[in-house]
């Protein structure tokens, strides 16, 4: 038996992705949506994102979503009170349109950080 080999995505290529989602038997009413991945040497976006407003901002700005929004996740909870933190919690969660997250993010914890393992894990080589 022979294995094929499996490679990752290849840095700084465009991906266009589909999913089709068959809901019936008239492929008119299946549900289909698409959207664009690049893989990105964080390294080149962003140095070493330390845990601060202006990194997050910076590792956003770069593109790198879910590495800002980690870290930016960290930051609420270890200083729930920050207005700073937690005006930039929102900016970013309405540009991405997740406004239910804005409220309670608290509540969304687990699901964020399911997400964010599941993409980073998927985007490894």
């Amino acid at each position: 038996l022979s294995t094929v080999s499996q490679s990752g995505l290849d840095l700084n290529q465009n991906y266009h992705w589909y999913l089709s989602v068959a809901c019936s038997q008239e492929q008119a009413q299946n549900l289909i949506v698409d959207g664009w991945i690049q893989r990105v040497d964080p390294g080149s976006q962003t140095p070493d994102l330390e845990k601060s407003p202006d990194s997050v901002r910076q590792a956003w700005k770069a593109g790198l979503w879910h590495d800002a929004i980690a870290a930016l996740l960290e930051l609420r909870q270890a200083q729930p009170e920050s207005k700073q933190i937690a005006a930039l919690w929102q900016e970013m969660l309405q540009s991405e349109e997740l406004p239910q997250m804005i409220a309670d993010p608290a509540a969304n914890l687990i699901k964020l950080k399911s997400t964010t393992e599941i993409s980073q894990r998927a985007a490894r080589p």
